[in-house]
């Protein structure tokens, strides 16, 4: 049967170039049902031949294909048009066929061999003068970009002007992220001095595209940091960069927001939860203390101590319901309730309460995870005791169970449902090896 005509294989073709990169294999089924089984393999060529070419734009264009597909700082939406490296690369096919042929060579061969990068950054120069120049078959990137902003066109040629600095950044970037030593410091003051020779929004273009290649956001403080020699919050207020430090003081106190928010009654899931929104904040707030000279009045100095005076007061009303939810989800005798001692019986009568529960194991879950940033939230101390006295709680309960297990008007199901009710919490205050003994031990006394 036959397969695509000319004219659906350039309705497909346009459509494909529009689809992100994750939905292109979706993509290839869903047309395929819709046009038949038989256009299944000129589909997937067409799929598979776009895939190649975004590979080739991606290494060509490098220095503004990550502008083109993440947001940026306070933005909702992507510096450039997705479309953009296709346009471009159309463009330059017109204009500089024979440049473009030995780029595309260069970029398909750039996984088994040494690439030569100048031919890459000769492609974004040519750019760049197709669009100083109004180069007519530049007109549809200059469409392109005027509708989604204004300044796009301006900022484009900003952003290929440095290619070869960025170029450069993003073989430096990982170990500037991992290790920055002396040499690391120096090789991003380069940079910087690079950047500001070429434009005067040069440091703040290199900055921004730093931020957008990075998995850690506030990593861009280090850098910052190694550029501007560990600058104050008060010499960078009213700047370029304080965007960045701006945007990542606002998502602690987002999440430090959304701390509120969690159910605990989600148990371990929502204790996972706390846990990853608190070290998300330290991680952000070590990042600046660190990195920037935090004036006590300074903008960000005030944030920063604000920020860690409420998640200590929010994590110190959290541990502190451990001592009111154990007897409620660990029920025990009435006179014992009160009592640090050895008579914190089980009362198995009384079921555990489903609600503190889960709560219950939401908090310890929190208090386990938090372990190595405790000091840091200003709860280490707390987090101590309150870990020790719920050890020692759930030892004598455990002890008061296996006591239970040889009276015969207990029944067993019940006494192995409580032992791995305590086993859940042991896991979390000690470790799963103490837990499992537990669960062992009390196979063994039932057998009896």
């Amino acid at each position: 049967m036959p397969g695509l005509t000319e004219s659906q294989g350039k309705i497909v073709r346009s459509i494909v170039q529009t689809v992100p990169d994750a939905g292109l294999g979706q993509l290839t089924a869903v047309l395929s049902a819709q046009m038949g089984e038989h256009t299944m393999a000129d589909v997937r060529d067409i799929v598979m031949v776009e895939m190649r070419d975004r590979k080739v734009r991606a290494i060509v264009f490098s220095p503004i294909v990550s502008l083109c597909e993440k947001n940026q700082p306070g933005k909702t939406r992507s510096r450039f048009p997705f479309e953009l490296p296709t346009l471009l690369w159309n463009a330059l096919v017109d204009t500089a066929p024979k440049l473009m042929t030995q780029a595309r060579e260069m970029a398909l061969r750039s996984e088994s061999e040494d690439v030569l990068p100048y031919i890459f950054n000769q492609v974004c120069d040519s750019a760049l003068v197709g669009l100083q120049n109004n180069d007519p078959n530049f007109q549809p990137v200059i469409d392109c970009l005027g509708k989604s902003s204004p300044d796009a066109a301006r900022e484009l040629m900003g952003f290929l002007k440095m290619s070869s600095v960025l170029r450069d950044v993003l073989i430096e970037l990982p170990l500037w992220v991992d290790r920055m030593n002396s040499d690391d410091e120096l090789s991003v003051r380069l940079a910087y001095r690079d950047a500001a020779k070429l434009t005067a929004n040069g440091p703040a273009r290199l900055f921004e595209f730093i931020h957008i290649n990075l998995d850690a956001p506030q990593k861009i403080l280090r850098i910052i940091s190694a550029a501007l020699d560990r600058p104050s919050d008060l010499s960078t207020e009213g700047t370029s960069l304080f965007a960045f430090g701006d945007l990542l003081l606002t998502q602690c106190e987002t999440s430090l927001a959304s701390i509120n928010e969690i159910d605990l009654y989600q148990g371990a899931t929502a204790g996972a939860a706390l846990a990853n929104a608190a070290k998300s904040i330290i991680g952000m707030i070590t990042e600046f203390e660190e990195s920037i000279a935090l004036s006590k009045n300074g903008p960000w100095g005030r944030r920063v101590a604000r920020i860690k005076r409420d998640i200590s007061v929010a994590f110190e009303k959290l541990i502190f319901q451990v001592e009111i939810l154990i007897p409620k989800a660990l029920p025990v005798a009435a006179g014992a309730q009160n009592q640090k001692a050895l008579n914190r019986s089980p009362n198995m009568i009384v079921a555990p309460d489903p609600s503190a529960v889960a709560r219950l194991e939401a908090i310890l879950t929190f208090i386990a995870q938090i372990r190595p940033i405790a000091s840091a939230t200003g709860v280490g101390v707390l987090r101590s005791r309150v870990i020790t006295d719920t050890q020692e709680f759930l030892e004598y309960y455990s002890n008061g169970l296996f006591a239970l297990i040889a009276d015969f008007n207990q029944d067993p199901d019940a006494v192995r449902e409580r032992v791995d009710l305590v086993a859940k919490y042991v896991a979390l205050v000690h470790d799963d090896e103490a837990a499992e003994r537990l669960r062992r031990r009390s196979l063994t006394a039932l057998r009896r």
